[in-house]
């Protein structure tokens, strides 16, 4: 457990998580163009599918360490919830809630020194 806690912790992680974060933030954007061939859509995808699985593992991670802790902190219920919905099935009437996808970028928030 300790050395998940050292990963976690440490600011290469910290680094890894703000690129994928980046990276994530640019899919969901290039993925509103109009017109791309189905090629790109699915290169896209794929993408977003390793953004989301790297989220999972970094949430998962974070709960083994910090167990019911993890959620006094703002932050982490917010990634919570933002991973959460981009994990809920995108049809019919849910599928406005992969808009809220987009919102994973406001997690840089927390990596800007003010």
């Amino acid at each position: 457990m300790n050395r998940i806690k050292q990963i976690v912790e440490s600011s290469w992680f910290h680094n890894f998580v703000i690129i994928v974060i980046l990276l994530n933030g640019v899919v969901l954007g290039i993925e509103t163009v109009k017109g791309l061939s189905p090629t790109t859509m699915n290169v896209l995808l794929w993408i977003d599918r390793s953004c989301l699985t790297i989220f999972v593992i970094e949430l998962l991670m974070k709960l083994l360490v910090y167990r019911l802790s993890f959620f006094k902190q703002g932050w982490n219920v917010f990634d919570f919830l933002i991973v959460a919905v981009a994990l809920v099935p995108a049809t019919g009437e849910l599928s406005i809630l992969r808009a809220f996808r987009i919102f994973r970028v406001l997690r840089l928030i927390t990596a800007v020194d003010s």
